[in-house]
């Protein structure tokens, strides 16, 4: 375990604090033009144009706060994420220049296409837009992406990436007369959890204050993924049983399909992502990056689960296996 501490405070320090801050402060900055010029704007602006030409008209604050609030919490919920949790280097450099990319583009959009369109304007159909306009978004959105990623490069040449250090599980000699005996492991990110719950109760709001019911669909989904930022797993020397922050299903694997626990260290970036992943001849509930069960099997795919004090649960299982080949052979 303390290895798995170490390389995430390594992976929080080797990046600078501001990283993450960057895309939410451009997108704030976003904001101060049209609240400046609030008064030389009409209160429906054109919200989209043909040729130039406007066709149809939207609030003021829906066609800014939309952009914003789109890359706002992602951009915030990362940045808690990544100071609780922490990740790897290259993971955040990536994430840094997707989310910097759309926030420069977003505020290219909204004094280009938004005040720049409709300023002075009395009536939003009389609005024209400035044959410079898409100009701007295009080359904002460039200048976005490759300052980001030049940024983004220089850092990691500077910092470099972190590694885990190996970790040993106790040998079942350790843990002799506790052959049968239970063991629950738990582990939760409770960064995704949140993150997922509060990003699901804005989409339910949003869908009924729009009355845009799929959105209701798309809260459940979230919160439906939030789950899996969860696991839990008990052996009871017979079987072991796993399910993700639900109370079912139970996925239960029998102590004679397993051929041996292996202790793993498991990173998100590696599977690109949190929850359900499934890869050559393996499937695996990946909740955090750090320790995780590898059960190999006599059929099926390997199961792996990252789970908290995963040595001693690696121990018991070998414990188990041992003794029961043993009690088969006698």
């Amino acid at each position: 375990m303390r290895g798995s501490q170490t390389c995430a405070a390594d992976a929080r320090t080797q990046l600078p604090a501001r990283l993450e801050l960057l895309p939410l402060a451009t997108l704030m900055a976003g904001l101060i033009l049209p609240a400046i010029v609030r008064h030389r704007l009409p209160a429906d602006v054109a919200a989209h144009l043909t040729h130039g030409v406007p066709d149809d008209s939207a609030p003021l604050w829906v066609i800014v706060a939309v952009p914003v609030a789109v890359g706002a919490v992602p951009a915030l919920a990362w940045a808690t994420l990544v100071r609780r949790v922490g990740c790897p280097a290259l993971l955040r450099a990536v994430a840094f220049v997707c989310l910097m990319t759309y926030a420069v583009f977003s505020v290219s959009f909204i004094e280009a296409a938004v005040v720049a369109t409709n300023l002075d304007v009395v009536r939003w159909q009389d609005a024209r837009s400035p044959a410079w306009a898409a100009w701007v978004v295009g080359l904002g959105s460039g200048v976005g992406f490759l300052g980001s990623a030049g940024y983004a490069f220089a850092l990691l040449r500077r910092g470099g990436l972190a590694r885990p250090e190996p970790m040993v599980a106790p040998s079942p000699r350790d843990l002799a007369g506790r052959e049968r005996a239970a063991w629950i492991g738990y582990a939760v990110n409770r960064q995704v959890v949140r993150s997922a719950r509060v990003t699901a109760a804005v989409c339910l709001v949003v869908a009924i204050w729009l009355r845009w019911w799929p959105g209701l669909v798309v809260a459940v989904g979230i919160a439906g993924a939030g789950t899996l930022g969860q696991a839990t797993v008990v052996f009871d020397g017979h079987r072991m049983r796993l399910r993700p922050g639900t109370p079912w299903p139970w996925w239960s694997i029998p102590i004679h399909e397993v051929a041996a626990a292996e202790l793993v260290t498991v990173d998100p970036a590696r599977w690109f992502g949190w929850g359900l992943r499934v890869g050559a001849g393996v499937q695996a509930l990946i909740v955090r990056r750090g320790p995780a069960l590898r059960l190999v099997r006599t059929r099926g795919p390997d199961i792996i689960v990252s789970v908290d004090d995963a040595p001693t649960g690696v121990a018991l299982i070998n414990a188990a296996l041992t003794s029961s080949r043993s009690d088969h052979d006698s």
